[in-house]
């Protein structure tokens, strides 16, 4: 079985559900609290195990109780932790998430341990990189560096976007990013599926490889060679979109190493990602490959 070897963030997760977001300088009262397990890097790794995928976890924690914690909780989803250290100088990273009553939320990240993330060195087994922007640019553009010089592909989710010089563009296979984070990589306003097209050409343009754009309740556009494509997206009624992008990437580098086509490896993340809105949370959130199916299978294929 090839192997996803996700290289990036963990975080705890502070999430209060509000009846309305805060302004600048304003304070909303009434919400409701809980302590979840998230971090963008730690979120795909879980979503491409439940999804099916074998996955090992290249990972910085704290030497403190919210690393205890969380690491027991990757084990226990049977993720291979033998690659996350712990770094007695700094603390688990640990996120702020604020989530009103429509879905939408605020978060704010402090990195802590996870500035310590270091490249992986190359497996025999391994099928794909998943990378974030959650962790240091050196770590990123080590690992796309590692796997240019072992052919292995790179998946690589924008979020939050960081500048990508011109020389690692050609070492991402497949860029993830949606329409704000392509918005600021174009310098354009990515706000629907024309916008999203035009983007995906013009990411296409700079250099990377397959460039996936997900827009929300919009749709998903992919592009791919000179041609562009697009992926309604499945109508749900969201709780909390808290970790939707980052169920979409696990879920589809999952199929994606599997060997799914592009178009099948969207369709299923972009279901994922739907199911996963439907419950509080990042990681709790998360759906299994079952439950996906499950759903694939009262759905009918949609492409654009």
């Amino acid at each position: 079985m090839r192997e996803i070897h996700v290289v990036g963030s963990c975080n705890m997760d502070l999430v209060m559900q509000v009846a309305t977001l805060p302004a600048p300088g304003h304070t909303v009262l009434g919400g409701s609290f809980r302590q979840i397990s998230g971090g963008k890097g730690a979120n795909q790794a879980v979503a491409a195990k439940r999804a099916g995928g074998t996955v090992v976890l290249h990972a910085a924690l704290g030497d403190d109780a919210y690393g205890d914690e969380l690491l027991s909780q990757y084990v226990g989803c049977g993720i291979d932790c033998s690659n996350v250290i712990r770094v007695s100088s700094c603390p688990t990273g640990t996120a702020v998430i604020i989530v009103d009553g429509r879905g939408e939320n605020l978060i704010a990240v402090a990195s802590g341990a996870n500035v310590h993330v270091s490249p992986p060195a190359p497996s025999s087994h391994l099928g794909a990189y998943l990378l974030q922007g959650e962790i240091s640019p050196e770590a990123i553009f080590k690992t796309i560096d590692v796997a240019r010089e072992n052919n292995i592909p790179v998946i690589f989710n924008n979020a939050p976007v960081i500048p990508i010089p011109a020389r690692y563009r050609a070492g991402i296979d497949v860029l993830i990013v949606n329409e704000h984070e392509a918005s600021i990589m174009t310098d354009s306003d990515v706000n629907d599926r024309a916008s999203a097209e035009l983007a995906s050409m013009d990411l296409r343009e700079q250099g990377y490889g397959v460039v996936v754009i997900t827009l929300g309740a919009a749709g998903i556009v992919w592009s791919c060679g000179g041609d562009t494509f697009f992926q309604p997206a499945f109508i749900v009624k969201p709780v909390d979109t808290t970790a939707a992008g980052d169920t979409f990437c696990g879920a589809f580098a999952a199929r994606f190493v599997a060997g799914d086509s592009l178009a099948d490896a969207v369709h299923y993340a972009s279901a994922a990602a739907a199911l996963s809105t439907l419950t509080m949370g990042a990681q709790t959130s998360i759906p299994s490959d079952d439950a996906i199916v499950g759903y694939l299978a009262t759905k009918p294929l949609m492409y654009g």
